[in-house]
Parts: structure tokens; C-alpha cells; sequence
């Protein structure tokens, strides 16, 4: 079993146990920081599979701040640049 496989287990235990995460710790003896640390690893591990998902790309819209300019008179072009690809989670 890796490492990763293992504070993935420990993880899944401490969620389902009903200490705090503080009392968890202390029972198994581990630092508070260190299953934070795992908890931050496991967590981002897991963020690309639910972001690529095909089922539910249909329905994923980017918000695009707009500011407000007058449009642009007969046959004048419009620029549109986007700053940043990067998708964030809320």
C-alpha cells in the first residue's frame, strides 16, 4: 500500500469517526499539521477527476466579468482578450 493509499484510509477514518480532528490525532498519534497536510494532498488529488467529468460538462458555464462600454458604431471591431484560463473551485 503507498503512502497516499494509506492517509487516504486515515482520512476516511477520521471523517468517520466522532472525534474531532484534534482527538483523532491525539488517539492515533499523529500531528494535527500532518493530517491537514494529507487531508490538502488527497483533497487537490481528487479536484482533476471531478473537473474533466464528461457527464457533466454540458452544464459547466465560466463566469465572464463584463464592463460596460458602448458598442462599438458600423462596422468597427470588438476586441475580447481573456486574461486567465484558470478554473477555480468555490
Amino acid at each position: 500500500m503507498s503512502k497516499f493509499e494509506k492517509w487516504k484510509l486515515i482520512i476516511n477514518e477520521c471523517k468517520s469517526s466522532t472525534l474531532t480532528q484534534t482527538a483523532f490525532c491525539q488517539q492515533e498519534g499523529i500531528k494535527l499539521s500532518t493530517l491537514h497536510y494529507w487531508i490538502r494532498i488527497v483533497k487537490k488529488s481528487a479536484e482533476p477527476a471531478s473537473l474533466i467529468s464528461k457527464e457533466n460538462t454540458s452544464d459547466r458555464f465560466i463566469k465572464i466579468p463584463t464592463v460596460s462600454t458602448p458598442f462599438p458604431e458600423n462596422n468597427q471591431k470588438a476586441d475580447i482578450s481573456i486574461v486567465s484560463a484558470q478554473q477555480t473551485t468555490p
